[in-house]
């Protein structure tokens, strides 16, 4: 069940956006996310920093870490620490770098 949750929750038609994903030590790949430019994560996490949700799985085998890069809405934002739910998503809190022409 929660696998199809995450396939509905990840479609790009409904809630997701696809982004550019830059590993410090691999290939760019693009993900599907759910991004959000100026987040509340919760009343104890309050936070105005950028950040997504992915899926796990998207990572195809590479492990989020600190240091890498995205490239989202024409902007370029650094990785900060990616934080797992344990339920097979990702929080990652973003830095932004700079616009990208």
């Amino acid at each position: 069940m929660i696998v199809e949750d995450i396939a509905l929750t990840f479609n790009t038609n409904a809630f997701a956006e696809s982004i550019r994903y830059l590993p410090k030590k691999s290939v760019a790949f693009s993900m599907d996310v759910i991004f959000d430019d100026k987040s509340v994560s919760s009343l104890d996490n309050l936070t105005l920093a950028p950040q997504f949700v992915v899926a796990g799985s998207a990572f195809s085998g590479v492990t989020p870490k600190r240091g890498d890069t995205a490239e989202i809405r024409n902007k370029l934002y650094n990785i900060l620490t990616p934080e797992p739910d344990g339920f097979g998503t990702f929080l990652i809190p973003l830095e932004y770098v700079k616009d990208i022409t």
